[in-house]
């Protein structure tokens, strides 16, 4: 097992075992977040005239405003919000999410499903990934 491999599991475990209740607090920040970011989606979606990339980018804007703010303050519970590296930091998340939600939409629409619908999987692999990136990148505390 190479060296990457030990540092994953290691990552896996901490994600499994490790997280002070941070996913719980997450998911149901995010639940919130959410429902707030998909309604736009939905809503920018349904409009059908504007494009896929640019729908994704404006809930994206909006999940961002309101996800540092949730999620920097009570998730991760930090004093200083406004830390320019973790902005950029949280920045290049979002935009990775963003680039991931609007790719994911346009081949699950060549494999046939609504664009809607194509949005609907994605929220829960996101969110995963979301909250990994931010626990062990973006909010990392020197341990």
């Amino acid at each position: 097992m190479n060296i990457y491999s030990k540092k994953f599991l290691k990552i896996l475990n901490r994600f499994f075992i490790q997280t002070k209740g941070q996913k719980k607090l997450f998911l149901f920040l995010g639940i919130i977040n959410m429902a707030l970011t998909n309604s736009f989606l939905q809503l920018f979606l349904s409009f059908n005239i504007i494009s896929t990339s640019l729908a994704t980018l404006g809930s994206q804007l909006i999940n961002m405003f309101f996800g540092y703010l949730l999620y920097s303050t009570i998730v991760f519970k930090r004093k200083k919000i406004f830390v320019k590296k973790t902005l950029v930091r949280y920045i290049l998340l979002m935009l990775f999410i963003w680039l991931t939600n609007f790719y994911f939409i346009y081949l699950l629409e060549l494999l046939g499903f609504k664009r809607n619908i194509g949005a609907l999987i994605l929220i829960p692999l996101l969110a995963i990934l979301s909250f990994t990136i931010q626990k062990y990148f973006v909010f990392k505390t020197n341990r």
